[in-house]
């Protein structure tokens, strides 16, 4: 399966790419900047305790990794909206996560083999705006060093 990248322009120092899918290959270290407009009408509390915010019915993103790997951080940047962050992982489960720094969520988890579903939600109904999210193996990553979203 081919993936088209468009680098975005001028954006954090980690690189930006305005992609909806991703795929990390064994051994992958280093971090994936994504783009995406948050929020939607689905209440993430049904997927269980952590979860929070409001979602689109559809993932954001798609996250094949190909083999498992030992840490991998996701973190997302708001922009300054109240964000959460939703992770289903290959085995259905979900990890959730709201306000690990500031209004911005983060999961650390050891990543599963396989398709992880990724939604960047807002905390409130109706929220919406842009936001950054990074996949990383970096511990240092943070929301900051992402840098804020472009708005449209």
């Amino acid at each position: 399966m081919a993936t088209l990248l468009v680098a975005c322009a001028s954006l954090a120092p980690l690189g930006c790419w305005r992609q909806r899918n991703i795929t990390l290959p064994p051994g992958f270290t280093g971090t994936k900047v994504l783009e995406g407009t948050l929020g939607g009408p689905l209440e993430a509390r049904v997927w269980g305790p952590g979860c929070s915010g409001f979602v689109a019915s559809e993932p954001n993103h798609e996250v094949l990794s190909e083999a498992s790997l030992p840490y991998v951080r996701v973190t997302v940047n708001g922009g300054g909206v109240d964000t959460t962050l939703a992770l289903q992982l290959p085995d259905g489960t979900y990890r959730c996560n709201d306000d690990a720094e500031g209004h911005d969520p983060r999961v650390e988890l050891r990543l599963p083999a396989g398709l992880t579903r990724v939604w960047v939600g807002g905390y409130g109904a109706g929220a919406t705006g842009r936001y950054r999210l990074g996949v990383s193996t970096d511990r240092s990553v943070t929301a900051a060093s992402l840098g804020a979203p472009e708005q449209r």
